[in-house]
């Protein structure tokens, strides 16, 4: 699922990738690859608030990402 959702975000055919991450959120509840996607794709939309809620859910479950925490913090 990872190269397809990713490349629907590289299209920016959001509604469908966020669309296809809650069918994934079903099995993998808690894998930070799907976080990332999420993220991705609600910054991409402009839900900027929606996005930073992943990403701090991301950054709960790797708390040595300074990627992640660059991020959140340039969303400030």
């Amino acid at each position: 699922y990872q190269k397809f959702v990713a490349q629907l975000i590289a299209e920016r055919d959001l509604d469908y990738a966020l669309f296809l991450l809650g069918k994934y959120k079903e099995v993998f509840p808690q894998s930070a690859t799907l976080l990332r996607y999420y993220g991705d794709a609600y910054l991409l939309k402009g839900e900027v608030e929606e996005a930073k809620r992943y990403y701090a859910k991301l950054l709960e479950l790797e708390p040595e990402s300074s990627e992640i925490k660059q991020l959140l913090e340039s969303l400030k």
